[in-house]
């Protein structure tokens, strides 16, 4: 076990000498790491009730139109979030926890890339026609879904891949399968208690999905985590979550 990870599990930091958290309580740590990722997720949603009254403020006083504030406030917004869990981390766990996080690349083949991919993609397509096939009829349009997405539709095409594309699909990817999955795992929770934890809140943080949506991102968030389990990376979950995503924003945007 390295030092970031005795840390995280034990509640000793390398750099301290009194335990930030309680050695002998193993509920202790799993729920510093839930309460660490829940005060990033109501940061981001505190962040979100302020975004319109700063965009007011800096629409009178610069020339940018409206939707140009907009979509850098949301770019803030989840910059900021990351950088608040990276601030947070490492101030328990020391400065190793940033290279703990962020290993190196997974030593396997471009054929095992290649499949983890189209495994992933299989896979939720089978869990939404499945989920499809037993749910009652929707009760929401694909207007009323997309709803949330709807100003990042309308601005540039490079906009809305960068913010909803690639920085969620790393921020979120680094938070719930780099750290919270992996400290859960190490718990009591074992990997199938830690990564149903980590997904479920991951699937929950999307509520405006509906419910059959954030199923299937209950399903997938375990999946993202057995291959992070499985190649000791978070790289490939993801390289396939920004895949996913950009395909996704590409179909709403031109199709819908």
């Amino acid at each position: 076990m390295s030092m970031v990870e005795q840390t995280l599990v034990t509640g000793h930091a390398a750099d301290r000498s009194q335990p930030i958290l309680h050695p002998a309580n193993s509920w202790v740590t799993p729920f510093i790491a839930i309460l660490v990722v829940g005060c990033v997720i109501v940061f981001g949603h505190l962040f979100a009730l302020l975004q319109e009254p700063i965009q007011n403020y800096l629409a009178a006083r610069t020339p940018v139109d409206g939707r140009g504030l907009q979509m850098f406030m949301q770019l803030m917004s989840n910059l900021s979030q990351i950088a608040l869990f990276f601030w947070i981390i490492r101030w328990l766990a020391g400065p190793d926890i940033l290279r703990w996080l962020v290993a190196a690349l997974p030593r396997i083949s471009i054929w095992s890339w290649a499949g983890i991919i189209v495994g992933l993609y299989v896979l939720k397509a089978a869990t939404a026609i499945g989920l499809g096939a037993l749910a009652p009829p929707a009760t929401q349009s694909v207007t009323e879904t997309l709803a949330p997405f709807s100003e990042i539709m309308k601005s540039k095409v490079w906009v809305s891949l960068l913010i909803a594309g690639i920085v969620a699909a790393v921020g979120e990817e680094v938070i719930y399968r780099g750290y919270l999955s992996r400290v859960l795992e190490a718990s009591r929770f074992g990997f199938w208690g830690g990564s149903f934890i980590a997904s479920s809140i991951w699937a929950v943080q999307h509520f405006y999905y509906p419910l059959t949506g954030q199923l299937c991102l209950l399903v997938m968030g375990m999946a993202l985590s057995a291959v992070r389990h499985r190649t000791g990376s978070i790289y490939p979950g993801m390289v396939w979550h920004i895949l996913n995503n950009v395909v996704a924003l590409l179909v709403m945007r031109f199709y819908f």
